[in-house]
């Protein structure tokens, strides 16, 4: 089995790295674990319908 993790912005904070290398290494033995971080996209104060 795969599991994807996507983390919006990058991981900074240590105990957020240290999590993810936590559930890596526990959830290793059962499943293929990735870890993806996508870019932070903030929308302008007054969106348009668009966006």
């Amino acid at each position: 089995m795969n599991v994807t993790l996507i983390a919006v912005g990058k991981l900074k904070e240590r105990y957020l790295t240290d999590a993810c290398a936590e559930y890596e290494k526990r959830l290793g033995a059962y499943c293929r674990l990735r870890v993806v971080e996508v870019d932070e996209y903030r929308l302008p104060q007054n969106p348009s319908e668009a966006q």
